[in-house]
């Protein structure tokens, strides 16, 4: 798993001034070799924000903080063999107790373990701290910038599970031409009785699954069909709890049906007589419905229509879409309007005085929603003034050709913002396969034994 080096020096860092004050370093004689260490590291620790930043677009930099990732982790080895044989050392010390400890050694033999002991792991230190003042000096001509401190803070990813709830802030104008336009094609009669597809679709982070939810939450649709039905399937899903779901929001009971067979069969009888709006959200594949959907639902005995979103035409090619509706981009204007909403600016003076760069910044976020919510929402933890937001704007994240075009601009922003700490949580949940079910109580576990977690006080933190 990939590290965030500021969060792995920083715990390094605070690990060491723990063991500097400690009984096994006066044992080792290497105490004053330990504080230099510890001070170079400290040195070093104020750039890396800066380098971690620039890494993507400079080969150098990023060789540079390889080299020091390997520093820091024998820095981290050493930690461990200073408690280690220190605390052998002491346990073969005489104890100034009548009962002397089992483990002490002859005298002899007892002071040469103890010099050899300290020769080695004194002279691992010293070499170490050669090579820190190496990494140290070569940091100027990078002309790394001191970072300063940064106070951590939470920003929240939207689940990739989603519901027909709408959102209270969606604007525009577009939104609601295009959501009447989808909703009279669904309530025509023209489009015969069998269950037939419409598709919404659009590239990520534009608004498919808003304007699906606009659609689903329309009264019309409400009155004309019996039944309703939403449901997220994914890149990855499970067939059989795809189908159960359905089932179950279909007012069905599947009972003891396991297989996919089975549960095709209680679908048909479910639906059977009723009028079926069914939207498919997140949709990556065409066999959903060709394979596993299509065969229960067209039945002569109901009808209704299955609204799907997809990034992908092929799959509604694959599917048989009656009609396709392309997501079009937000306006400058609508787009101003939800970056306002979101980044909770309603007083007139700032959105007078913002608005200049506020409209830029939508017009760098290209009409996206998705974008524009996540730049909002770093912009909410500023301080609302043209100078935080125009630093925003100044960002070398909008042009990083290096990264994959849908991690450019406002994602990757959202992600520069996060603390040390937080990327590093962040990045631990890569190991999970995409759409695994992730509980809290586990990776709060996780993450202290990883020590991404600090303890303040006598207590650690879990959320």
């Amino acid at each position: 798993m990939a590290i965030i080096l500021d969060a792995f020096v920083s715990t390094c860092a605070n690990r060491l001034a723990a063991l500097v004050e400690e009984r096994v370093v006066l044992v080792l004689g290497v105490k004053d070799e330990l504080k230099r260490l510890q001070r170079r590291i400290e040195m070093i620790r104020g750039v890396l924000e800066d380098a971690e930043r620039r890494r993507i677009q400079d080969s150098a930099i990023d060789t540079w903080l390889n080299e020091l990732k390997n520093v820091m982790y024998e820095a981290d080895d050493i930690i461990d063999i200073c408690r280690y044989k220190g605390g052998n050392l002491l346990e073969d010390q005489p104890s100034s107790s009548s009962n002397p400890p089992v483990r002490c050694l002859p005298p002899l033999l007892s002071c040469v373990t103890t010099v050899r002991v300290r020769h080695d792991i004194g002279g691992r230190i010293k070499r170490l701290n050669n090579r820190l003042e190496e990494i140290h000096k070569d940091k100027v001509m990078f002309s790394l910038k001191d970072g300063g401190s940064n106070d951590p803070h939470m920003t929240r990813a939207s689940a990739r599970m989603t519901s027909p709830l709408l959102d209270a802030d969606v604007v525009g104008d577009e939104i609601e031409a295009a959501a009447a336009e989808l909703v009279k094609r669904t309530v025509s009669s023209k489009e015969g009785k069998q269950h037939q597809v419409v598709a919404i679709v659009g590239m990520a982070g534009i608004g498919k699954t808003t304007l699906a939810q606009k659609v689903y939450n329309d009264p019309k649709l409400k009155n004309y069909f019996s039944v309703m039905v939403w449901t997220c399937v994914s890149q990855s899903y499970s067939e059989i709890e795809l189908l159960k779901k359905i089932i179950r929001s279909s007012g069905g009971d599947y009972g003891r049906a396991e297989s996919m067979e089975e549960l095709q069969q209680v679908l048909r009888v479910v639906v059977a007589g009723k009028r079926l709006f069914l939207v498919l959200d997140n949709v990556w594949q065409s066999d959903v419905w060709t394979n596993l959907l299509r065969v229960p639902l067209q039945s002569e005995q109901g009808s209704g229509r299955i609204l799907i979103t997809t990034r992908d035409r092929n799959v509604t090619k694959g599917m048989g879409a009656v009609h396709i509706h392309e997501v079009a981009q937000l306006s400058i204007n609508s787009g101003w309007e939800l970056l306002c909403k979101r980044a909770y600016l309603d007083r007139e003076e700032d959105l007078l005085s913002l608005r200049g760069v506020g409209i830029q910044i939508v017009k760098k976020c290209g009409g996206l929603p998705l974008a524009i919510k996540t730049v909002a929402g770093i912009l909410a933890t500023k301080e609302p003034n043209k100078r935080e937001w125009e630093k925003l704007l100044g960002s070398n994240a909008w042009s990083m050709k290096e990264l994959p075009e849908e991690l450019r601009g406002a994602l990757y922003l959202s992600y520069e913002d996060l603390a040390p700490e937080l990327k590093q949580c962040f990045l631990y949940c890569s190991l999970y396969p995409e759409d695994a079910l992730m509980r809290r109580e586990h990776l709060n576990i996780f993450w202290v034994a990883e020590g991404f977690v600090k303890a303040r006080g006598e207590k650690v933190f879990y959320n």
